[in-house]
């Protein structure tokens, strides 16, 4: 993992568990100046006998791993210029990484909250987006939003489906839509939006339960994937699902999908 792989949110929490300091010259490091400089050189990856034998001779214990938090340190790209690939003497390299040691525990709970802030923004934008276009209920986005939602004993969660369809297939398929053909073939992006508009009047008019979108649908120019979110499903009525075009290929919890419904829920 070279410096430009790691990942932002890493970056940014490095960053600011060490206060936005540079730890060379100690004056204010802004975030788009963050340079982050590996106590250990990143080169020694390439000789894991040379590297083990650093982590063996300065005590830094087996489970020591030079691209991690406790490795890194912010700096001015100039602060860090004169000590480019040069290895540290133990004593020296054991202080740094003391330093970058102490502020792990930061480091780690900043990730966190990011990733978790990050969840909180995706699924705010999915129920808005939901109840903008008449997907989910007022009554019902208020139900979400406070843990209110009542549902049968079985069920405690959403229930995940996925719905795809081939799009070269579509066009081949006698029984397509026939508005398809006032379309040009290659307005895929405006066909894809078309199709899912079709999808969801239809659920709407099949199913008695809320739904909404959990993440944008997933289009690649040649398939088109489509995940909804049921609230309280009753699963009789998916059974009349129909359609010469478009398949359920997954029906699952949300949980199995996204992890706990909880841990996606604003408090």
């Amino acid at each position: 993992m070279s410096k430009q792989d790691i990942p932002p949110r890493k970056k940014y929490a490095l960053w600011s568990a060490h206060g936005g300091i540079c730890h060379y010259c100690k004056e204010p490091l802004r975030y788009q100046d963050v340079w982050i400089d590996h106590i250990l050189p990143e080169h020694l990856s390439k000789t894991p006998d040379k590297l083990a034998k650093i982590i063996e001779d300065y005590e830094l214990g087996a489970d020591f791993d030079i691209r991690d938090y406790r490795n890194w340190l912010p700096s001015h790209w100039r602060c860090n210029l004169g000590k480019s690939g040069s290895i540290y003497d133990r004593g020296s390299a054991r202080f740094y990484i003391n330093i970058a040691r102490s502020k792990v525990s930061a480091a780690h709970r900043e990730e966190k909250r990011i990733i978790h802030s990050l969840k909180q923004d995706k699924l705010l934008g999915s129920l808005e987006i939901a109840l903008d276009e008449g997907l989910l209920s007022k009554q019902a986005m208020h139900a979400i939003l406070h843990r209110e939602v009542e549902m049968p004993s079985d069920v405690v969660e959403p229930i995940i489906i996925t719905f795809g369809l081939n799009y070269f297939d579509l066009l081949e398929n006698k029984s397509r839509p026939e508005w398809l053909d006032d379309y040009d073939p290659t307005d895929y992006p405006v066909i894809c939006d078309l199709l899912e508009r079709e999808l969801v009047e239809q659920l709407k008019s099949l199913l008695s339960c809320d739904f909404y979108y959990p993440e944008a649908s997933e289009r690649n120019g040649e398939t088109l994937s489509v995940r909804l979110a049921f609230l309280n499903l009753n699963r009789s009525e998916v059974s009349k699902f129909k359609s010469a075009w478009w398949e359920i290929l997954e029906i699952a919890s949300y949980s199995s999908i996204y992890g706990t419904f909880d841990d996606n829920i604003p408090n």
